[in-house]
């Protein structure tokens, strides 16, 4: 359930057991009639009158209907006057019922026949017996059949609210009396129980946050018990008496523990110094207050209550507004408990001058919001607690520096990994730079370097199949884990082989070494690293670890700064020499043939070309992955000669596309072997001759990291290319060491994007960047754009806003055979 709606669910519980108890003791609000528009009413600005001077003068005296009794003063006498009449043939009992606690003296006189026949002297002032009066004030009667009344009532009071005045039935107000006791106690309970939580979290925890809001909680109930008149039950008489007229008092005690454990609660000192020292500033003044408040008139002091609520409500909003945007839940459920507070805040005065009608829920309005604020304060506590509990176990599962997982986590992931019995490659890695620029520049910018280095590599290692340690926010991957101080690691979930790994590594080490730009300084350093497999170089994860670490230690001997280590060296050398020997019998056997993956021209959604792929179908392997093969060959001799095997059917299957299609452009992948060899674009040339193809229809690919062995001699071949009028593309931009503006210099015409950058496009910024700039700085050098990996119309679309011209992946077609893709682009035609 959402945050919102956890709580939206709390308070419809809460609102469900309010009715439910009105409902349980069946009182209703057209039960007892609300007679204020019938009331006459008289100030007696001297104090001077009696029963007996008002019955002598009672046509007289100026009274006037009111519609509502508001404020009145002390220094005057307030005289209701209320006539009753009864048009029944039997007596009708009654219950006169004025629901405000609060006041001090309430004089009740029945005059029958212009005399005084009852009387009832009550109010919170007068120790009376039973306390039920206190409690409600409310005068019990009966009128004769077919007879009037006339009620006078004279209150004097330290400030008299809007009091609404009730004529009930006994019955009636037997039912009003038994449910206030149990809406009362259902209060009490609850804060009790409040109160024993926090109390036990003391205990547990020993943080006087706790004690703080148990006294925010004590001086609530005070409060509330002053003003409903449920403290004649809540506390012994004398006590009573002591604390009568002194409901002041509880409120700034009660404003001083809410701000006291606001400050705490939400660690203020920490956050913000200048809010914290005006809180304490507010509390200050409140507790001089509360001693002053023994010797202070009492209608001054309400006046300087008044003053302070508005002060509180300030105070606490400024602690709580800059935790507004705060993404922890314990904070944010404590910022709404707040809500029916502040709620009160508003409807009381409203209710006080007689604005909002009365209702028994707008009276007890601070009732409620002080069981909703205290029970969603217990919830943030326990999530707080909780919160911390995720902490401390984040740390005992995470660096604590830079965030990424550590060897916790790598013991556990390759735990996993070995329980599926899935091979797997573990990569330790060892930046130099670290320890230089923690000696040279200090703790917090080597922090800082590691950090960014860490995103760095993380972002770069996208797309491969390496094990993802765990999902951060957005749903990004994380592939590394910090081992300890200065090893990082990550795992390949993969079973690759031997020269898959060098290409890893050449990824890894790219990304490492490139660099980091901090704080005006360019940080480039070494990077060794060491690698163990699994199964093959270790069956257990603690040996798996060891030998991977074994490799680091020696990575740093090593020419190019990576070790494997080395166990089976007689199976792989066995298993490539096999590869070799059975490449040389291949062309021979006709096991290699070509796929096509279709190029589609963004701008016109219509076919550009097709890139061919080399396949090799092995008679005992089954199908062997060009990058398994490739290496082998490039190793063993004999690329050149499967270069010329594929030039040669690529063009002839070029020649059949371009009779249904004249203007299909077909991509070559050569090797960067094959830059050494001058005959190749001898070859090309007499082929394009005898096919009678054009030669800008045809496009050679050379990977980018191929450029960079030697560039003079890569720039010569492909300079004789241009010359023929070939096409040249740099495939997979992106995953090698070159700038574009180095690549610049060879004159290409395409640039291939690697797919990584492409396939996360729609949720990934940085790919997105890459991919813009990239275009861009393409334009700028009249070269096309082809971006590998396109897998929806989504990654579509906006690579056609960023400019780019062509599209190869998924969402149009896989690699096809040759005779499918002739097919296939029949059939887009059509389509399109």
């Amino acid at each position: 359930m959402s945050f919102q709606g956890r709580y939206s669910a709390l308070f419809i519980i809460l609102l469900m057991f309010y009715t439910h108890v009105c409902a349980a003791i069946e009182i209703t609000g057209s039960q007892g009639s609300l007679i204020n528009y019938d009331v006459e009413a008289l100030y007696d600005p001297r104090n001077e009158l009696t029963i007996d001077s008002v019955l002598l003068s009672v046509d007289s005296l100026a009274f006037q209907v009111h519609e509502s009794i508001a404020l009145v003063l002390p220094e005057r006498t307030l005289w209701l006057k209320i006539k009753l009449t009864n048009r029944l043939n039997t007596p009708q009992p009654f219950v006169l019922h004025l629901d405000n606690p609060t006041l001090d003296y309430i004089d009740f006189y029945l005059v029958e026949n212009g005399a005084v026949a009852q009387t009832r002297f009550i109010g919170s002032r007068r120790s009376i017996e039973p306390k039920l009066l206190n409690v409600f004030p409310h005068f019990k009667g009966q009128i004769a059949s077919n007879a009037s009344a006339t009620v006078f009532i004279k209150v004097l009071s330290n400030g008299l609210p809007h009091t609404p005045i009730f004529l009930h039935t006994p019955d009636e107000f037997e039912h009003l009396i038994n449910f206030e006791f149990a809406f009362w106690g259902a209060f009490i309970g609850i804060l009790a129980l409040m109160f024993l939580y926090n109390i036990s979290l003391f205990f547990n925890t020993s943080n006087t946050s706790f004690l703080y809001y148990n006294g925010f909680i004590i001086s609530g109930l005070m409060t509330t018990a002053l003003s409903h008149g449920f403290i004649h039950y809540l506390l012994p008489s004398l006590l009573v008496e002591m604390v009568i007229g002194h409901d002041v008092l509880f409120k700034l005690l009660m404003a001083t523990f809410a701000i006291q454990f606001a400050l705490r609660f939400l660690n203020v000192k920490k956050t913000n110094k200048r809010i914290y020292k005006l809180g304490l500033q507010y509390c200050g003044l409140c507790l001089i207050s509360v001693l002053l408040s023994f010797f202070i008139d009492e209608t001054l002091l309400n006046y300087m209550v008044f003053v302070y609520q508005v002060l509180f409500y300030l105070v606490m909003s400024a602690i709580l507004f800059p935790h507004l945007r705060s993404k922890e839940r314990w904070i944010r459920t404590y910022l709404l408990s707040w809500l029916p507070i502040y709620i009160t805040a508003i409807v009381v005065p409203l209710s006080y001058f007689g604005v909002l009608s009365y209702s028994h829920l707008v009276i007890s309005s601070f009732m409620v919001g002080l069981i909703v604020q205290v029970t969603l304060v217990t919830i943030a506590h326990a999530e707080r607690y909780r919160a911390k509990e995720e902490k401390q176990k984040y740390l005992t599962t995470h660096d604590p520096i830079c965030g990424l997982p550590n060897h916790v986590v790598l013991s556990r992931a390759l735990s996993q990994l070995h329980n599926l019995s899935k091979a797997h490659t573990l990569v330790f890695f060892k930046p130099d730079t670290y320890a230089d620029t923690r000696a040279n520049f200090g703790i917090l910018h080597a922090n800082e370097y590691i950090t960014e280095l860490s995103f760095q590599l993380n972002t770069r290692l996208d797309g491969l199949s390496m094990l993802v340690f765990e999902q951060r926010e957005l749903g990004i991957p994380v592939y590394i884990c910090r081992f300890n101080d200065d090893t990082f690691a990550v795992v390949i979930n993969s079973d690759v082989t031997s020269e898959l790994i060098e290409q890893y590594v050449s990824n890894i080490k790219g990304s490492l070494e490139q660099g980091v730009y901090l704080d005006g300084t360019y940080l480039v350093g070494q990077v060794d690293i060491g690698i163990a497999r699994y199964p093959e170089h270790a069956e257990s994860v603690e040996l798996l670890i060891q030998r991977a670490l074994q490799s680091l230690q020696l990575a740093a001997n090593e020419a190019d700064h990576w070790h494997l280590y080395r166990n089976d060296t007689d199976n792989i050398m066995k298993k490539r020499l096999k590869l070799a020997a059975d490449l040389h019998q291949a062309i021979e056997n006709n096991e290699f043939y070509l796929y096509h993956q279709p190029q589609i021209d963004l701008r016109t959604n219509s076919i550009y070309g097709s890139e061919a792929l080399l396949r090799w179908d092995h008679p005992e392997l089954g199908f062997v992955s060009p990058e398994e093969f490739i290496p082998v060959a490039e190793s063993a001799g004999i690329i050149n000669e499967i270069t010329e095997w594929v030039v040669e059917q690529a063009l002839l299957h070029q020649k059949n596309i371009l009779t249904m299609f004249p203007n299909h452009k077909i991509s070559i992948n050569i090797s960067a072997r094959d830059l050494n060899k001058r005959e190749l674009p001898v070859q090309l040339l007499t082929l394009l001759t005898e096919l009678n193809i054009k030669p800008s229809l045809v496009v050679i690919e050379l990977t980018e990291s191929a450029t960079v062995g030697d560039s003079v001699k890569a720039k010569n071949i492909l300079d004789d290319f241009k010359e023929m009028g070939i096409k040249v593309a740099i495939d997979d931009y992106g995953t090698g060491y070159s700038s574009l503006a180095y690549l610049s210099q060879l004159g290409f015409h395409e640039i291939k994007i690697d797919k990584q950058f492409v396939m996360n496009l729609e949720h990934n910024k940085r790919d997105q960047t890459i991919c813009k700039t990239t275009i861009e700085m393409a334009s700028n050098l009249d070269a096309y754009v082809v971006a590998e990996g396109v897998e929806s119309e989504q990654i579509a679309k906006i690579l056609r806003q960023f400019g780019c011209e062509i599209a190869q992946g998924y969402h149009y077609s896989k690699p096809l055979p040759f005779v499918d893709y002739c097919q296939w682009l029949q059939r887009y035609k059509k389509s399109a």
